[in-house]
């Protein structure tokens, strides 16, 4: 009978084990990787061009001490993530913070031409090549909220 008994118990343990080691490598692992998928590195090296062709260093539209929202979206997103995007960046506006539409593009034409259309501004074009060189996300359309030069948080849009 006792070594039913020390069987038993050692086969509890063993699930017992088990079912720590999943709930770890499943979500205690897992969400320290999570909040790596959005990142911005060298805020000095980004250079965004606004809708007249004009060149601007990304850290000279952000003020310091405040926040800033940025949509960051390729045109090739789905266009309602883009659209509730956009409404979220106006609802921050009319709460007073700062908010800009980026679209990562090479046509600035089209951009342009995409923008007018729209009923929010400002919106700028941030080129692919500095996109890949200098933003890591795993995916399009993104809002993020810059403060002091670093990501505070974002939240992906997905329909």
């Amino acid at each position: 009978m006792k070594s039913k008994d020390i069987i038993f118990s050692l086969g509890i343990v063993v699930l017992l084990t088990a079912v720590v080691v999943v709930v770890v490598f499943k979500f205690v692992l897992n969400r320290r990787q999570q909040d790596a998928s959005f990142r911005i590195d060298a805020f000095e090296n980004l250079v965004l061009v606004d809708m007249n062709n004009n060149s601007i260093k990304f850290p000279d539209l952000l003020e310091k001490n405040k926040e800033t929202y940025c949509l960051i979206f390729e045109m090739t997103n789905c266009y309602s993530c883009i659209y509730y995007g956009i409404e979220d960046l106006k609802k921050l506006r009319e709460a007073g913070k700062d908010s800009m539409a980026i679209a990562v593009d090479d046509r600035l034409y089209e951009v342009a031409g995409w923008s007018e259309k729209q009923e929010f501004s400002p919106f700028f074009m941030l080129k692919k090549v500095d996109f890949y060189n200098h933003i890591q996300s795993s995916l399009l359309p993104v809002l993020v909220k810059i403060k002091d030069g670093e990501v505070k948080s974002y939240r992906y849009i997905t329909p």
